[in-house]
């Protein structure tokens, strides 16, 4: 049979089920995009989160609406952050500077307490030990013989050169004899500058 339409004049009416239907197909990209939008969101915020445990607490009390504050407190936490930094990475040098001092002061001590040990036929009388900082370290000392026969005038100090050598410490002495004694009058200067 031929389909002829035999009412040309009648209006087509819409069901409701292809009302319905149509409605479902005009509704449903619009739904896909925001569901897509939103899980693109979700992953981002929580790597984020993984990245900066600090960024997420910010995040997690601040609205969507509200992405204008919360970045400017972000950025205000991340200026904290970098002072902390600064002040953290300056604490470190000045505690590597003060190891790096400490570590020269104590070489230099040991090894003068070393050879003063090690020289059994003179006596050292220590004056004065001062440590200026950034300057140098300085001893006063005086050396005398405990035994006059074994004694050679020039054994410590020499002995104190090559021990000290690597400090470049300076050392200055006058020669001072008496009745009771003979012995030197001995300045030892470890230069600290820059430290």
């Amino acid at each position: 049979m031929v389909g002829v339409n035999l009412y040309k004049r009648k209006k087509g009416k819409l069901k409701i089920t292809t009302f319905l239907l149509l409605c479902i197909i005009l509704v449903l990209p619009v739904a896909a995009f925001r569901i897509t939008l939103y899980s693109i969101r979700e992953m981002e915020v929580n790597s984020i989160r993984a990245e900066s445990p600090n960024a997420s607490r910010y995040m997690s009390a601040t609205q969507i609406s509200d992405l204008r504050s919360a970045s400017q407190q972000l950025d205000q936490q991340s200026s904290i952050m970098n002072q902390q930094i600064r002040t953290l990475q300056t604490a470190s040098r000045d505690l590597e500077r003060d190891a790096l001092y400490q570590a020269r002061i104590q070489g230099a001590l040991e090894g003068f307490l070393d050879v003063v040990r090690s020289h059994t036929e003179s006596r050292v009388y220590i004056n004065a030990l001062s440590i200026a900082r950034g300057k140098e370290l300085r001893i006063d000392f005086f050396e005398t013989a405990s035994d006059i026969e074994q004694y050679k005038p020039d054994s410590l100090e020499n002995a104190l050169k090559q021990r000290l050598q690597r400090f470049d410490v300076r050392i200055a002495r006058t020669s001072s004899e008496s009745l009771f004694y003979q012995g030197k009058y001995i300045q030892l200067n470890l230069p600290l500058t820059g430290m």
